[in-house]
């Protein structure tokens, strides 16, 4: 079987290595290839017609390369695990709305198949096309698991991101503050690209984003943090963040926002907070009981390897691209 992404990026994007790259290897071991080429660079593109399925990952092409894939490709997978379609950060002018929505409506319409990590996603996506599978964010359980045993030091309380995410985290900073000034025994991580500037004394230790070393931090938390704003982009995600938490035993104070209700499942695998008040709630409680935090961890790891473990998914993965070969003949 032989497969081809058209990118969202380089095989490196966390998008892109999260739903695609991290499985070339044990795909090939299972003779499976799979390509993963930029779909901004259309004239790095190999032969399309040479492979069994095309995976445009992420990317709402222009509509002339949406059917020029369409016309060589065998058959053809659209993948997203984000609302793309969606303002993000700022509202889309009219010209860029139309252009948006005229490019999502083509890829719809010329895809064969619509993979999301998400019931969000789906339930949107049902509505324009009729053939979406679920195939779920995945981490290597391998790799992300819950240390041996906790190093000694202050409470762990921690927020791993981008630098443009940011401004979601510091916009606790006064619940940090406060809890912080109550209990001095914690200590706030940070994993990413770029330190946090604080305007309130903030006690926090900031590890720099370097490749391959984001789960040796992460498994070192007691308590995850996962605020996000209330709009429809962040509805549509999955973030892989909370999934990261999970993974590691670690259990969550999250956002209720749309698909992330899915992975933090409130009073179970962690604890759901929307005002100042309720994220203030929820990390004392999360802070003042080691044993639930203990067995919240234990259940968010079992939720972890059901859905999300590497393993898994791939097998959804393999399953799927096997019924869409069969279902279109060549």
């Amino acid at each position: 079987m032989k497969i081809l992404a058209l990118s969202v990026g380089e095989p490196t994007v966390a998008s892109t290595q999260f739903r695609l790259g991290q499985f070339v290897e044990s795909l090939s071991k299972q003779g499976i290839t799979l390509t993963i080429t930029p779909a901004s660079q259309p004239e790095k593109w190999p032969d399309l017609s040479s492979f069994d399925i095309v995976i445009i990952q992420k990317k709402l092409l222009r509509l002339s390369l949406v059917k020029k894939v369409r016309r060589e490709a065998k058959r053809l997978i659209f993948d997203t695990d984000d609302a793309i379609w969606e303002p993000h950060g700022r509202k889309h002018f009219i010209l860029t709305r139309l252009r948006t929505q005229a490019r999502l409506k083509a890829v719809l319409s010329s895809a064969d198949l619509c993979t999301v990590p998400n019931e969000h996603l789906r339930k949107h996506l049902i509505s324009r096309t009729k053939n979406v599978s679920l195939i779920p964010m995945a981490l290597d359980s391998q790799d992300w698991k819950p240390p041996i045993t906790r190093p000694p030091g202050p409470l762990r309380i921690g927020w791993t991101g981008a630098p443009p995410n940011l401004t979601y985290l510091t916009a606790l900073e006064r619940t940090l503050a406060k809890i912080q000034k109550d209990h001095p025994e914690t200590e706030l991580i940070i994993y990413c690209g770029q330190e946090p500037t604080w305007n309130l004394p903030i006690k926090s230790v900031h590890h720099r984003y370097i490749p391959g070393t984001e789960h040796d931090v992460v498994q070192h938390f007691d308590i995850g943090l996962l605020p996000l704003p209330s709009d429809n982009f962040a509805a549509g995600k999955s973030p892989i963040k909370g999934i990261q938490y999970a993974a590691c035993g670690i259990p969550c104070i999250a956002s209720p926002i749309g698909a992330t209700c899915e992975i933090v499942k409130n009073g179970i695998t962690g604890l759901t907070a929307t005002s100042p008040e309720d994220w203030e709630a929820a990390l004392r409680t999360l802070i003042s009981n080691s044993e639930l935090r203990f067995t919240m961890g234990e259940k968010a790891r079992s939720h972890f390897l059901e859905k999300n473990s590497k393993e898994k998914v791939e097998k959804k993965l393999i399953t799927c691209w096997q019924k869409i070969i069969t279902e279109i003949p060549s």
